[in-house]
Formats: structure tokens, sequence, C-alpha cells
């Protein structure tokens, strides 16, 4: 499936400051951006971001057509089975952002937690919508899945039962499923 989200065409000085922003901590990044803005508009800065969202989904949809590569030449897989591999994703890191809302130190929480924020399932599409899910009012626990491989999971994830909780006290709502997996 062609996805309509990679399309981007960046102004130099725009690619410039952007590149500069990707090799420094936030608060440089924050400095750069509100020079930039200053210099060329708040239209422009609007500009800039809107075409790096594109930049950014076309790296990612490169980095999937290059893992499919490898589990094919590589890993012996079939390229309909490759093409299956949950990868992450900026939209699916954006709603790892929502799902993450519960304190991130609980060490009831696995390092590959979807609800721990950053880590590979929190930024994974199917994922962060199938635990978010679970959070619903009679929906089925989400299961942890940083078992031995091969095992299937059995016992509720330690981050959304943490999240669970959260939910029942403080009314965090389950994380919207769009329809984009």
């Amino acid at each position: 499936m062609m996805n309509p989200a990679i399309d981007y065409e960046l102004a130099d000085d725009a690619a410039t400051t952007l590149a500069a922003c990707a090799m420094l901590p936030n608060r440089v990044r924050v400095e750069l951006l509100e020079k930039f803005a200053e210099q060329h508009g708040m239209p422009a800065l609007i500009e800039a971001f809107a075409q790096f969202v594109g930049l950014a989904n076309s790296v990612v949809a490169n980095v999937r057509d290059g893992a499919e590569l490898l589990l094919i030449t590589e890993g012996g897989y079939h390229p309909h089975d490759a093409e299956k591999v949950n990868l992450p994703t900026i939209f699916g890191a954006l709603l790892g952002v929502q799902l993450a809302r519960v304190p991130q130190d609980n060490p009831a929480m696995c390092g590959s937690c979807a609800f721990r924020r950053g880590s590979i399932a929190n930024q994974c599409t199917s994922t962060v919508i199938d635990a978010g899910e679970t959070l619903g009012p009679g929906e089925p626990a989400f299961l942890c899945h940083e078992e031995d491989e091969g095992v299937v999971p059995h016992r509720a994830c330690g981050g959304y039962a943490v999240a669970k909780k959260a939910a029942r006290n403080h009314k965090i709502e389950a994380v919207p499923n769009d329809g984009h997996r």
C-alpha cells in the first residue's frame, strides 16, 4: 500500500536548520526553531514542520523496505511474511505518547512495554491500538510480550495493569482507533 504521507519538499534553509536540530538536545532545538521563526516567519516554520513530517514518514517507509528486504534475503522470510512485521511509525509513536500517560518509573513495566514511552512496542501502530483498546470497559487484558521466544503470552502486561488502574481512578480513555493499522 502506497503511503501518501511521505511527500516532502524542504527548502534549503529549513533543511539546514532541521539537520542541526536532529543532532542536538531539545533545549537547543527549541532555540534554533525560534531563531528560524524570527528570521523567516511563523508560516515558514509551519511549512517546514509539515514538510518534516513527510520526510520523517519517508524515512520510516525506507527503513521498513530495508527491513523487509533484509528479512527476505538474509532471514529466509517469504515476502508476504516479511511485510507483516510490526515496525515503529511516526503515527504509532504519536499514539504511543497517549498510551504512555502512566508513570514511566513503575517497576511493573518491562523495558519493552507498550505502555513505556519510546519503546519499540510503544511506537508500533497496531500494538499501540491493540493495547489502548484493552483499556476500555469489559475488554480483555493486554498480555505481556516480553517472554522467551516462541512462548505464547499468558500474563497481563505490567504497564497495562498500571494504565487500567489509572483509567479507573482518573477516567483515562482508551487510545482512539481511527482504523489505521
